[in-house]
């Protein structure tokens, strides 16, 4: 009889056990089908965030083929600060959207320092010279970045660099030898610092090697002073400031208005209507947020292609906002 209870004992142990054992297992399960459902609802809110960026993008499309549309009907092809001095803003009580448009034509692009034939052009290297000089940049060579540029491994005379220099850096890397894809690649080079970049990476762009002229009603004091070395301070913020948002009508008003520097000749490289855009956009949905920074290309035609996304660079917006209804 003892014998009998001991072994009923033993069988309720054994039971609650395996109870216990198999509560836990539920627990579990439920806990991680909980994290796998809280996980699919973060990635379909994230998903729905970066639509919601996408929209921003394609409205951006809109409003640059509406102003090509118009300047087709008056037949006076023209792009000004005026068009994009307004960053946008939608909020909605579940979702909010804020984007703005800037003109990538109003900066320096550092791929045209480098003709199709895989030659220096030189009006670019005046130009970039004259700006690194104006912003103060005596630490950093010119020559690194053709290196860079150029599709040979041949070292620059005047101290540039190649595969040598780069490939006793760790961790180890080639020269780039192409055009860059992005300015952030400008920190990859032999003496750029951080503190360089961020002196110089308002005024410059890495659009295709061809795209070589300068908007004259959208660059900005600085990038006019690169024009010519000549150019003091004074002259450009005046100049600057003549213009206004509203901009040339012709290239010629703007080469008049520094008729004493012979412009004239740089005449190719500029103009006062722009091609390249970059939208920056940032969409909020269910506390989820999605950043979109996308380089919009405007043909002679008013067609508009997307080139280039990327979701992982940081931003802010800086233009005053333009509430949409």
């Amino acid at each position: 009889m003892k014998a009998d209870r001991t072994q009923r004992g033993v069988a309720l142990v054994a039971v609650l056990l395996i109870f216990a054992l198999i509560s836990l297992l539920a627990a579990s399960m439920v806990h991680r089908q909980n994290l796998l459902l809280q996980r699919s609802l973060n990635m379909l809110s994230q998903d729905q965030a970066y639509q919601f960026a996408l929209a921003i993008e394609l409205f951006a499309r809109e409003i640059l083929y509406d102003d090509y549309e118009k300047d087709r009907k008056d037949n006076k092809f023209v792009d000004t600060l005026q068009e994009l001095e307004n960053s946008i803003v939608y909020a909605e009580p579940t979702f909010s959207v804020e984007g703005q448009l800037d003109d990538l034509q109003a900066r320096f692009n550092i791929n045209s320092l480098i003709s199709a034939n895989g030659q220096v052009n030189p009006i670019a290297r005046q130009r970039f010279e004259n700006l690194l000089f104006q912003l103060g940049i005596t630490d950093f060579r010119i020559e690194v970045l053709i290196d860079w540029l150029d599709p040979d491994d041949q070292i620059s005379e005047g101290g540039g660099a190649e595969d040598e220099t780069y490939l006793i850096k760790s961790p180890p890397y080639r020269a780039g030898n192409q055009p860059m894809r992005n300015t952030s690649e400008l920190l990859l080079l032999e003496g750029m610092t951080l503190e360089i970049y961020e002196l110089l990476e308002p005024y410059v762009t890495a659009l295709p090697p061809e795209v070589s002229k300068l908007n004259v009603n959208t660059i900005s004091a600085q990038i006019i002073r690169s024009l010519d070395s000549r150019i003091s301070e004074q002259q450009a913020l005046a100049a600057v400031e003549a213009r206004g948002v509203e901009g040339y009508e012709s290239l010629q008003e703007f080469l008049n208005e520094f008729a004493s520097f012979n412009l004239q000749a740089q005449a190719a490289h500029l103009d006062v209507r722009s091609e390249y855009f970059q939208l920056t956009a940032r969409a909020i949905f269910d506390s989820r947020s999605s950043r979109l920074v996308s380089i919009l290309h405007r043909d002679q035609n008013g067609k508009i292609d997307v080139i280039q996304r990327d979701q992982g660079k940081k931003y802010s917006i800086t233009k005053q906002a333009l509430q949409l209804q």
